[in-house]
């Protein structure tokens, strides 16, 4: 089950900046999502100076969403971003979602629909929102290329 803890861990880990002294045109982002039978841990990262980078700190936020070594080691990743929103659902047995779209309100929806799928039988409670903060949510930093 996910704690409020865990959920506010991993919103809170997943907000990240623009690399510092970045004035490059070029934004990527990247999702990454660490699965298991018994846990999620999700990173993501937006506005980076590339893919390399952007991959690597979404790479580490799921690591630090982890609560054992084997969510750390399934830690995989799902896309790259690039001019696109991200968001999150949870539920609180084991039901998840993610969602991506240029406008945030669609990847809002998305997430919310993955999660939803996903409640077997009924158990758990409704799937809400835990990251869509449209400053951090979307990589937005490039806007002529």
């Amino acid at each position: 089950m996910f704690s409020f803890r865990y959920i506010f861990a991993v919103v809170a880990l997943s907000i990240i900046g623009a690399a510092p002294g970045s004035s490059t045109a070029i934004a990527e982002g990247a999702l990454v999502a660490g699965i298991t039978a018994d846990d999620v841990a999700i990173g993501y990262s937006a506005s980076w100076a590339g893919k390399d980078l952007a991959r690597q700190k979404a790479f580490e936020e799921c690591q630090n969403a982890a609560h054992s070594d084997q969510v750390k080691r399934s830690c995989d990743l799902i896309a790259d971003m690039h001019r696109e929103c991200v968001a999150m659902a949870f539920g609180n047995s084991m039901n998840y979602g993610w969602g991506m779209d240029p406008n945030l309100d669609v990847a809002r929806k998305k997430a919310l629909e993955m999660c939803r799928t996903m409640q077997r039988r009924g158990v758990g409670e409704e799937c809400t929102l835990t990251m869509d903060i449209p400053f951090n949510s979307c990589d937005q930093n490039d806007r002529g290329r």
